[in-house]
């Protein structure tokens, strides 16, 4: 099935239209991989992607964050991602992946951030879910947990402004039982405000977990 796909409707490289894959090995290496990770807050540089200081952090509540890239130097792989529903790009991004977690910690729960069921009846698969799955495959001793949930109810984070994405999120997640959390790794692909990353770990955290490091392929 696969074959006749490549013949009928060959991959292409999103950015320079070369034909084989989604991404030639040339653009590929031009994706500026991040040395360094900054504070979520006001992006300082350091080496673990936590806050500078308490005042940094008052207004989250996940304590850490992994971003893979800029935006703009995939943004046309996660569109190919998302709304091409092209999950072979799983591959690609497992390679990014596996270059910014060999500090975050083994033996943590791997949690994906729930997706809207209007565009999971889109695209038949949450994103993240396909992430979190790597990333047990790339740290040794962690185990996924695809325990949030989201209320159909609310609006899609998409279509709205930072004021109203913050209030469409409150209270709008919610989490089935689950072992015992303590080391969570909440996975999503892109924060922009961190708004669904905060409402996911609040819920984590009341639920039990200690330390939330969220990890996202890119920060728009």
């Amino acid at each position: 099935m696969n074959f006749l796909l490549d013949i009928f409707f060959p991959k292409v490289c999103v950015e320079c239209g070369k034909e084989g894959s989604d991404i030639c090995d040339e653009c590929f290496l031009k994706i500026d991989i991040r040395k360094n990770q900054q504070c979520p807050h006001c992006k300082r540089e350091n080496a673990n992607g936590k806050f500078c200081s308490n005042h940094c952090q008052k207004d989250y509540l996940f304590d850490q964050l992994i971003v893979c890239a800029d935006y703009s130097q995939i943004k046309n792989l996660i569109i190919k991602f998302k709304y091409k529903f092209s999950k072979d790009l799983i591959k690609i991004f497992t390679k990014l992946l596996k270059n910014e977690l060999k500090n975050c910690t083994s033996g943590a729960h791997v949690v994906p951030a729930p997706i809207h069921k209007k565009n999971f009846k889109k695209r038949g698969f949450n994103q993240s879910l396909l992430l979190a799955k790597a990333i047990t495959q790339i740290l040794p001793n962690t185990k996924l947990i695809d325990c949030l949930s989201e209320k159909e109810s609310r609006s899609q984070q998409a279509h709205l402004d930072r004021s109203h994405r913050l209030n469409n999120l409150k209270n709008s997640i919610t989490i089935t039982p689950h072992p015992q959390l303590k080391n969570i790794l909440l996975i999503d692909d892109i924060v922009t405000t961190g708004s669904t990353l905060n409402e996911c770990s609040r819920v984590l955290k009341n639920a039990g977990a200690k330390h939330v490091t969220a990890i996202v392929l890119a920060r728009n």
